[in-house]
Formats: C-alpha cells, sequence, structure tokens
C-alpha cells in the first residue's frame, strides 16, 4: 500500500535503498577480507579488532563469516574440529587383536595384543619384514591360541599384500586398518610397546623377559585376575623371583634312604646278568630315588646285604666273581740234554745235523703195513 506522503509499506520496497545496502556490505566485506590478510589471518577476536579500527560498525558475525569462508585459512594449520570419540577395547577376549610391527634395537618384533579385557600380549621376532615372515609368525600363533574374529592393522605393506588377504580369508578374520598418520588408531598395541620398552630398559633384560613381566604385572596393581594371563589363563601363574616353590611332601614310607647301598639292575639286564652296585644319593618319591646322581625306579634296586658286601673282599674278575684256578701240565722229556758220543761240548750251540732225532709214529700207517684195517 502507498500512502500520500510517501510513507509506509511502500517506502520498504524501495530498490534504490536496498541498492545502497547491498553497496554497504559489498564494501565492508572487501575492508575485513583486506585487513585479514594484512594483519596475517589471525582469529576472529584480533580480525575485529583491526577492522573497528577502520569501521567502528563492523560485527562479529561478519568478521567470523569472513575468516570461515577464507581458503588460506583453510588450508594452513586449520582450527581443530570436534568428532565423536570411539573406543578400541571389546568385551571378549581374544575377539579382537591389534597387530603391529615394531624395532627395538636392530631387532624387529610381531606385536600381537588382546583388544579384550586381558591386553595379553605376544611377540615373535622377524628375520625380515615381509608378508611372509608375518604370516609365519600369525599362523604360529592361531595353533596356539586361535584365530580372533577381528584383527586391526597398520598401512605396513607387509599388511597390505595379497598373501596376508589370503592368510585373513583362509582363518574367517575381519580385517581393518588404522587411518594413514594416525598412531591411536591402533592405540592398545602402541601402548604395549611402550610398555614392554620400558620395561627392557630399565630391568636391562631381553625382550621375551620384559613380555613375561607385562603379561604377570596385574593392571589394578593388587589383583592377580587383573593380570593378562589371569585372564587368559585358567591356573595361576607363577613370578619368577617372587613365587617360591612349595616344599615336597614327607617320604616317610620310602623304601630306601639316603646313603643305603643297593644292586642296581642294568639296562636290558637278563636273567644271568649281573647286578651293578651303588648307593643311594637322595630320595625324590616312594617310586622312584637317585643312585649315584641318577633316577632310578625302585623296582630296579636291590638292597645289599652285609653278607654280599663281605663277598666284595675277594678278587672277583670273572662273570660269577671269582677268578678260576687253572692247572696246565708240563710235558717232560725222556731224552737226554746231552749228545751219545759225549765228546760233544755242552756249551756248544746244537746243529740240525746233530739233534737226536725221533720217529714221528704214524699209526694209520703201521697198520696198514701189519695187515690191518682202518675203520
Amino acid at each position: 500500500m502507498m500512502t500520500v506522503d510517501g510513507k509506509g509499506p511502500a517506502a520498504l520496497n524501495n530498490p534504490q535503498k536496498h541498492v545502497c545496502a547491498a553497496m554497504v556490505d559489498e564494501d565492508s566485506r572487501r575492508l575485513i577480507t583486506d585487513v585479514h590478510h594484512e594483519t596475517g589471518h589471525p582469529g576472529v577476536r584480533r580480525t575485529l579488532y583491526f577492522v573497528k579500527r577502520l569501521n567502528p560498525s563492523a560485527t562479529r558475525r561478519s568478521v567470523r563469516q569472513i575468516i570461515k569462508d577464507c581458503q588460506v585459512c583453510q588450508a594452513i594449520d586449520p582450527a581443530p574440529v570436534r568428532w565423536k570419540r570411539g573406543s578400541l577395547e571389546v568385551g571378549t577376549v581374544w575377539q579382537r587383536i591389534g597387530v603391529d610391527i615394531t624395532h627395538c634395537g636392530s631387532k624387529s618384533y610381531l606385536t600381537v595384543v588382546d583388544c579384550g579385557p586381558s591386553r595379553f600380549a605376544v611377540w615373535r621376532p622377524l628375520r625380515f619384514q615381509t608378508s611372509t615372515d608375518v604370516v609365519e609368525q600369525l599362523e604360529r600363533v592361531f595353533y596356539e591360541r586361535g584365530a580372533p574374529e577381528e584383527v586391526l592393522l597398520d598401512n605396513d605393506t607387509a599388511f597390505r599384500s595379497r598373501m596376508f588377504t589370503d592368510f585373513a580369508a583362509r582363518w574367517g578374520m575381519r580385517v581393518r586398518y588404522r587411518c594413514a598418520h594416525t598412531p591411536s588408531g591402533n592405540g592398545i598395541a602402541e601402548r604395549c610397546h611402550r610398555s614392554v620398552k620400558v620395561i627392557a630398559a630399565r630391568k636391562n633384560c631381553s625382550i621375551p623377559e620384559a613380555v613375561y613381566l607385562y603379561n604377570v604385572t596385574p593392571r589394578d596393581d593388587c589383583t592377580a585376575l587383573s593380570a593378562p594371563v589371569g585372564a587368559v589363563y585358567k591356573y595361576t601363574v607363577r613370578v619368577r623371583g617372587v613365587d617360591r616353590p612349595s616344599e615336597g611332601d614327607r617320604l616317610e614310607d620310602a623304601p630306601y634312604s639316603v646313603g643305603d647301598r643297593v644292586w642296581v639292575r642294568p639296562p636290558g639286564a637278563r636273567c644271568n646278568s649281573k647286578y651293578e652296585e651303588g648307593s643311594v644319593t637322595g630320595v625324590v618319591s616312594s617310586q622312584a630315588v637317585e643312585v649315584d646322581g641318577t633316577p632310578r625306579h625302585v623296582r630296579d634296586l636291590r638292597h645289599r646285604t652285609p653278607a654280599s658286601e663281605a663277598l666284595e673282599e675277594r678278587p672277583q674278575t670273572g662273570e660269577w666273581g671269582y677268578r678260576p684256578t687253572l692247572w696246565f701240565p708240563t710235558r717232560q722229556s725222556t731224552q737226554p740234554n746231552h749228545p751219545r758220543d759225549g765228546s760233544m761240548d755242552v756249551s756248544s750251540t746244537l746243529r740240525r745235523s746233530t739233534r737226536v732225532r725221533r720217529a714221528r709214529p704214524l699209526r694209520c700207517c703201521d697198520s696198514r703195513e701189519s695187515g690191518g684195517s682202518v675203520r
């Protein structure tokens, strides 16, 4: 509606006024853009401070909009954004594992960490950082503990190969790769790396020992069930250097005692084999004792009586323990040692021509000459 004096709603539809307002907004935007660029692309508050020195009517809203649309500010060190934080932990043991490759000194290790409540860790040395070695070590772990439902990996070339993809499909696992250049995507494995390396450096021990100490250390600092091994194993794991072995049962009914002299059955003995001598040096149980430092079963032992010990004083060389006395008869010569003529010197050496020869009796020939028969 248009009024006579030109005032009222008709005045709001004046196109000349809208053109002037658009020109003012464009000049203000250009001013804010120039000031923002000249002052080094600062934030909203600092840009507004410099703009108001030239245009006191500038608003914070217009400055924020200019900075939000600035391509330079978006490309170089943009403002942080908010995102919904997730969790890598799952509620079941060995449902999801984090696999990574880490280095300690000059050696490479394949690390497998449970993302479940246990946080159980397995470290295996790698000869080479290749898919072949990685698949070989993972198969050994899976043969011992089974394969998980999901495996979390980084973008290493050893995990991106066709061989590893076929390996995961063969075991029926779902593979997830963490975001590139974001270690927190596999943060459980990264935290395990730090803990194990710190233990190895502080204790000056090997990596296997450091992993062992990591697995037996309780996570709540007080209960054994909170340790990684407490959630994986059904038995209580003894800690080396802390837990002492319990004393053995008292062997009151042992058939032998330390110092007893016994007969020991030799290996492969038969009914006519002689038992060996020995002494009891330790009692293991009611069924086994140590004889001269070697564990032997009581069924292979016999007590040595005093009578058998007295026989040891006699010389024993044969199989039955006695040295036999053998008599060999000597044959006396019936012929004199000197020649018959007696003219030969006794000290002279006898020659073959001067020796006394005796005729050899040939019974077979004599019987034939005498007319007898040989049977």
